[in-house]
This record gives C-alpha cells, structure tokens and sequence, in this order.
C-alpha cells in the first residue's frame, strides 16, 4: 500500500488556492501534468461533487471522481481508473486551512498499486513519484524579500557581477552591482502565483544590451556600459550574502552566447529543441530557468 501526505503553506488565500486546485481542467498548467480534462460535471457546480476529470503525466493516465467537494476547505476525490497500471485507490483528500493571510494546504491519498508480484515495489515508486507531482503542484511562495536565483562575479565592484533575483513587489532584476548595470521588471504578474514560470536574462556584449523575458516575453532591455564579470564565487540559488532563492528551481542553463527572442519561447513554451549549453560562461550569457516554488528558507 502507499500512502502519500504533502503539506505546504502557501502565500495565498484561501479561496485563491481552493479554486485553483479545483479547476480540473486547467491542471496542465502545473509541471508535468500534459493533459487535463473535465469529462463530466458536478452535480451542484461544474467542478463539484460528482464531477469526473482525466489527468495526464507522461505515460500516466488517471480518470478521478469529486465525491466530496466542500469549497473553499475540502475536495475528496477517487481514483476511478488508470493506465498503464490499475491503482485501487481507497482515499485521496484536499484540506485548506486559513492562516492569517496565507492557507496551508495539506493533501493525502492512499493505495494499492495491482501489478502481480511487483506490488509493494510500485507503491514505493508510487509515493516517491506522487508525492513529487503533489509537491509540485502544491507551490507556497513568501511575498517579499529578495532572492538569488544564480549569480557570479566581483560582488561589491560596479560591472564585475552577473546575477539574476527576485525581489519585494514581485519584482526580476538582472544586476550587475550598480543601477547603471541594473534592469528591472517590476510587478511581475502572477509571480507569486504558486505556479511554475519561466524566467530568462540576457546579456549581448556585442550591444551592451541586458533583456529580460517573463514566461517566453521579453519584458524588458536596457544598454550598459560594458561588464567585466570575473568567473568567481558562482551560486546557484543564491546571489549576494543572504539573497537566497526560496523555492526550487528547475532546468536551469546557462550559454556561452546570448539566445534569441524566439529560441527563449522555444524554451519557455517546450516548442523546439534548443542546443544543450556548451559551458558556463563569464560575458555574454542566456540563463532560462523553469520555475519558481517559493518556501520557508532552506
């Protein structure tokens, strides 16, 4: 039997959180999820009680039945059929609860993978790859403070730093350790939305020029004067002292060469295939990373 229990705390309210995890048919938006549908509708509301939804992860089908649907604190749900294994499953729960302005979110489901003689192994792998999905999906973000998403250089010399962060206001800032180095893009939408987004910095030493794309977007470009960013104390969610990144990060990658608008939506959007990053580099760079989960501190 496997038995997974997620448990986070996200910097949401409570009716924000319920409805997003009650909108069956746009789970895809959540990494890993390829497919999501509402096949039938609630009896009392569409995502309700009685509604039946399939979800897709890769070779994973799941057909899920609401049988408990109690907004904004509860959504129960059974797992009704599944490919290519058969799961019995006998609980899956969603519970919110309120806390001051955020909501803690815990989610539990229970089972038995039906494969003959490989039983109890594919429950382990059921709750350590489940419980990966759920964390995923389940994505608590702090509302201010800044973090270091992957930085190197000088820090302290003007033009010796190349690093990206978040900020306060759900600000992105590629600095270079001087606001004549520095871009913004400031209010960021739905940074905090505790969804995966897609984030990219450029810099062209051909142009002086740093660019900053937001889910495949360019958001933003500023000329500065040329950067001579030493190849030292590279970090990797982390930037300047305690600028730590709260939250995971994933598919990091960092160019020798600064990529082009359309091959950083061919990344964010997972359209084409992009060349593989050769090195790291010390001047001109394209870093795409997939995500932001933001959390307590590591």
């Amino acid at each position: 039997m496997f038995r997974i229990h997620v448990e986070r705390v996200l910097a949401k309210d409570i009716d924000t959180i319920f409805e997003a995890l009650s909108d069956h048919a746009r789970y895809d938006r959540f990494p890993g999820v390829d497919k999501s549908l509402l096949v039938e509708e609630g009896k009392d509301e569409k995502n309700g009680t009685g509604a039946l939804r399939i979800i897709g992860a890769g070779r994973l089908e799941l057909t899920e039945r609401i049988t408990q649907f109690a907004r904004p604190s509860r959504m129960d749900y059974r797992i009704e059929r599944s490919s290519p294994f058969s799961v019995q499953h006998t609980k899956g729960e969603v519970v919110l609860q309120p806390e001051g302005e955020r909501t803690r979110v815990t989610w539990i489901s229970e089972g038995h993978v039906q494969v003959p003689l490989l039983g109890r192994v594919m429950d382990r792998l059921a709750e350590r790859s489940f419980s990966k999905a759920f964390s995923s999906l389940l994505k608590g973000k702090t509302s201010s403070g800044r973090g270091g998403v992957i930085g190197w250089g000088n820090y302290g010399s003007a033009g010796q730093v190349n690093a990206f962060r978040t900020g306060t206001n759900e600000t992105l800032t590629h600095y270079g350790w001087s606001g004549e180095y520095d871009i913004d893009f400031a209010h960021a939408p739905s940074l905090l939305d505790g969804m995966w987004h897609h984030v990219a910095a450029t810099y062209d030493s051909a142009t002086s020029t740093k660019h900053i794309f937001y889910d495949g977007l360019l958001v933003g470009s500023k000329v500065v004067p040329d950067l001579n960013v030493f190849g030292s104390d590279f970090s990797l969610g982390k930037t300047y002292g305690t600028e730590y990144f709260q939250g995971l990060l994933d598919d990091v990658r960092v160019y020798d060469a600064p990529l082009s608008a359309a091959q950083i939506m061919a990344l964010a959007t997972a359209t084409v295939s992009v060349p593989e990053p050769p090195t790291f580099l010390l001047f001109g760079f394209s870093l795409a990373v997939i995500a932001f989960r933001r959390r307590s501190k590591r």
